[in-house]
Order: structure tokens, then C-alpha cells, then sequence
């Protein structure tokens, strides 16, 4: 017996209560304190039932054990219905030791482990431990086992002049990391902020109603509008630019709290990401089993010259839990003109370049047959329907909506590609955002081709292309459908 057997953390049965709970609590509270005896009755049945939640993480507490034997990670569990779950440990692909406050008070780590000999979910091992058990479980999981002495050894921030030779470090500044959160995009969360919005002015109706009524009474009378007409298009613009500047504020901050002090160190078989101030994350990778790197450019950061790396492997960025369901990030901010040297120096097989197979003009208009396009237009339609009938002013609206389709479908159009070689395949795809995916030809698992019968006669098609990953595809849209026998000459299935 290499580790164990032990039980996780007692910190492991209140972990995730607070959060479920929290609304409830402050609902229970408003109506202690307003004296309503009946609702405070009704949440507290409410509460009593949420105690279940504890309740049930006791007896798995108790009842699931973790053990290391020879090279086999293993989980028991079940009380009525027994469950073992074995990961061998040659093909852990990565370990995520993360710290929220609650953990970090208890001095306990939530301890995610990856297999990539299965890329379902129920392949995740997701285990809290106290400190000096997870960093020893961790030390005989990775290469750090017979290096250093696990129960020692600490996931602190390493001095450059302690790192081994040969060592690279990689590390984000506290502008840039405002930068990325302010350009990454911006679309959902603006929808995000305005629905707040709404819902706070619902609930403080009287007090935002005298404040934005004086907000409006202002403006009309600075640009001398009388039509109430037009103080409703006043109205949505103010709420449209009061979402945009909070969503870039907001953006940056919460950019700055997530990824605060991110490093990167690549210790050449090895690649550790460290990030975090409110949550901490510690990821530790074995190189040879990430499958990929995604540049991903939102519009702004493409007309800004940069972009996010992000990495392709499994157990980073996806999971069954609410800790390992996260953006993959490698670079929160990399220029486009280092994008080469980077990937390259992180895995030495996706360095080579190959011809580029783009779409040819003919296959220009199979791009307007989109959902988003149909979508598109029905906007624009519902938009003159509201000029006709509210004001003249959704005209505007209505040719912005069809100008920002008909640029969305060119960039789709000039955005597509597809190359390949021994080494690597690359795909890149994507409208307003621009994704492009540098996959290991070794970790390719599929190569489908898919057109209608009167695309294939024109010899285009999408490509699309599955790796070895969770939910691992990448697809290039309307190219020539030789691309994809070009790329099946490659890959040894």
C-alpha cells in the first residue's frame, strides 16, 4: 500500500452548503426581521429539508476510502451499493489541486484527477484531502515521487533561481490580465448585466424609479427632447451603455480576482499552471499527453494584435464538478505575431506548417444557410416592424443587425481553413470570434466529411475533425472535401 487507505477531509461534508444554501439563508433572515411568522415557518421547513444535504455527505464521508496500491489510484465508495473506481497512474493526464476560502480555512485542497485512458466524466476522481495528504498523494501520482518527499512539498510560488536548468517561465501581468478580461467577449455578459439591471430595479422599484427618473429628466432636458417616443429610444440606449461599460469593468476585475499571479513553469515533461487569489488553482500537466493548443480571438483582441491560448487535454477545463468546469487557459494573453514560437516551445509537434486549404468562391454563398443568419434576418424584420409601429429609429437597428450579419458571414468566410502533415492538423474557423485549433496528428481519433450531394459534386464539404479529449471536435466549414483525404494520409487510426 503506496498511500492510505484514508478518508477525504472532514471539511469534504460542508463544502459545497454555503453556496447551495445562501439565498435561502438571506430569504430566511428578510423575514425574521419583517416579523412574518408564516413565510419564516415555510423557509425554515424549506431549511430543515437543505440539512439533508450535509446529512448525506456524512455517511459518504464515511463510507468512501482512498488508497494507492502498486500503480492503481483507488476510490471506494457506496454504502448500500458498492462502487470501486481504479485509475492507473501512467495515465493520469492531470491533477488539480484547488483551494477555495472555505478550503483554505480548513487548510484542505479539492483534489481533481484526470485518466486519459477514458474522457467520459465519470473517469474524474474529484477528492478533498487536508493539505499534507493531497501534496503527498500528488508526489506519488506524478514524477514527483522519489524526488521530493510528498507529506514536504508545496505548491507555493517557486523563486526562478530555485527552478531546475532549463526551466521556462511564463507569467501575466496584472495589466494584462485587466486587458484580457475587458476584450474578451462581451456579448453575454452585457445580456448578463442588463437582466441584473432589470432585476434589481424590480426589486428596489421606488428607489431606482426617483434616481432614473431624474437621470432622464436630466438628459431630455440637455438635448431639448419633448416626443416620448424618443425618450424610449434615450431609455434603451443609456441601459445598452450602462451594460457595455460595466460588463468591460466588471470583465477586468473579475479577470484580475480569477486569474491573479498566473505562471506558467514548463519544466520540459512537465508544464505547472498556477493562478488565483480568492480561489486558488494549482494544475500540474505530463506534455506528452496534451492534445493540443486553441488560439481564440474575440474581435477586439484581433484588431489589438493578440489573442488566448488555451489547452487541449483532458481533465482541464471540463469535468463533473463546478471546480473543473472552467475556461482551459494556457496564456490568458498572447500576441498573434508570437503565436508560433509559443505552441512550439510548449510542444515541439506543432511547430511545422503546411499549406493552407481554404474555401473557394464558389462555396461563398453556402455560408449565408446558417441558423445565426436565419436568426439574423428575423431580427432585422422585427426590428422595421417596431419602426413602423414605435419609432423611425429601429430602422437604424434593423440595418446595424443586417451590416453586423453580412460582416459576420465574410469573416466566416475568409476565417475558415484547414492544413495538415505528420506532425499536426489545424483548423480554424469562426465569425466576430476566431478559433484556431493546433491538434497532434497522434491524438486524432476521427475524420469525418459531411456535404450534401450537391456540395459533394462541387468537392466541398465540412470537415470536422474528433480528438482525443472531452467533447474533442474542431470543424472546417465548406472547404474542399480533398483536404480531408489529405489529412486521412497522416493518421494511423
Amino acid at each position: 500500500m503506496r498511500f492510505g487507505p484514508t478518508r477525504q477531509h472532514i471539511s469534504f461534508i460542508f463544502e459545497n452548503f454555503l453556496k447551495d444554501a445562501f439565498f435561502l439563508i438571506v430569504a430566511i433572515f428578510l423575514a425574521i426581521r419583517a416579523n412574518d411568522t408564516d413565510e419564516a415557518i415555510g423557509e425554515l421547513v424549506i431549511a430543515g429539508a437543505l440539512l439533508l444535504g450535509p446529512l448525506f455527505r456524512i455517511v459518504s464521508y464515511y463510507v468512501t476510502v482512498i488508497s494507492v496500491e502498486n500503480d492503481m489510484l483507488i476510490v471506494k465508495s457506496g454504502l448500500l451499493s458498492k462502487v470501486r473506481k481504479e485509475m492507473p497512474i501512467s495515465g493520469i493526464t492531470t491533477i488539480n489541486l484547488t483551494q477555495s476560502i472555505f478550503h483554505q480555512a480548513f487548510g484542505a485542497y479539492r483534489m481533481i484527477i484526470n485518466n486519459s485512458s477514458n474522457i467520459s466524466e465519470d473517469a474524474e476522481i474529484n477528492i478533498t484531502l487536508s493539505k499534507a495528504k493531497a501534496l503527498e498523494l500528488r508526489s506519488i501520482l506524478t514524477s514527483e515521487a522519489g524526488i521530493i518527499d510528498g507529506a514536504k512539498a508545496s505548491v507555493a510560488r517557486v523563486a526562478e533561481e530555485d527552478l531546475p536548468q532549463g526551466a521556462k517561465v511564463f507569467t501575466v501581468s496584472t495589466a494584462q490580465l485587466m486587458l484580457y478580461g475587458a476584450l474578451r467577449s462581451k456579448g453575454a455578459t452585457v445580456l448578463k448585466i442588463i437582466g441584473g439591471m432589470l432585476a434589481l430595479i424590480g426589486f428596489f422599484g421606488e428607489l431606482f424609479d426617483k434616481a432614473f427618473d431624474k437621470l432622464i429628466n436630466a438628459i431630455t432636458e440637455q438635448l431639448a427632447i419633448t416626443d416620448v417616443s424618443d425618450v424610449g429610444v434615450v431609455v434603451v440606449l443609456i441601459i445598452i451603455a450602462i451594460g457595455i461599460i460595466s460588463s468591460i469593468v466588471f470583465g477586468a476585475v473579475g479577470a484580475l480576482l480569477q486569474y491573479y499571479d498566473f505562471r506558467i513553469v514548463d519544466y520540459g515533461r512537465e508544464l505547472h499552471i498556477n493562478y488565483g487569489i480568492i480561489t486558488k488553482k494549482n494544475y500540474k500537466f505530463d506534455k506528452s499527453k496534451i492534445a493540443g493548443i486553441s488560439y481564440e480571438q474575440p474581435l477586439l483582441m484581433r484588431l489589438a494584435g493578440i489573442g488566448m491560448l488555451k489547452c487541449i487535454a483532458v481533465g482541464y477545463g471540463w469535468g463533473d464538478s463546478d471546480v473543473s468546469q472552467e475556461d482551459p487557459m494556457l496564456l490568458p494573453l498572447a500576441k498573434s505575431s508570437e503565436y508560433e514560437s509559443i505552441i512550439s516551445s510548449f510542444i515541439s509537434e506543432l511547430e511545422k506548417k503546411s499549406p493552407v486549404t481554404k474555401p473557394e468562391i464558389k462555396s461563398a454563398y453556402y455560408f449565408l444557410y446558417r441558423p445565426i443568419n436565419i436568426l439574423t434576418i428575423v431580427l432585422a424584420i422585427a426590428a422595421c416592424i417596431a419602426a413602423n409601429m414605435i419609432h423611425s429609429a429601429f430602422y437604424a437597428a434593423a440595418a446595424l443587425v443586417l451590416l453586423l450579419g453580412f460582416i459576420d458571414i465574410c469573416m466566416q468566410f475568409n476565417n475558415s481553413s484547414i492544413s495538415s502533415n505528420e506532425d499536426n492538423v489545424r483548423i480554424s474557423r469562426g465569425g466576430f470570434t476566431k478559433t484556431t485549433d493546433c491538434i497532434r496528428t497522434d491524438y486524432i481519433e476521427s475524420v469525418t466529411d459531411t456535404a450534401t450531394i450537391w456540395k459533394r459534386r462541387k468537392g466541398i464539404a465540412h470537415i470536422m475533425v474528433g480528438y482525443f479529449a472531452k467533447g474533442g471536435h474542431a470543424i472546417a466549414v465548406n472547404v474542399s472535401s480533398s483536404a480531408a483525404d489529405e489529412l486521412l494520409r497522416y493518421v494511423d487510426f
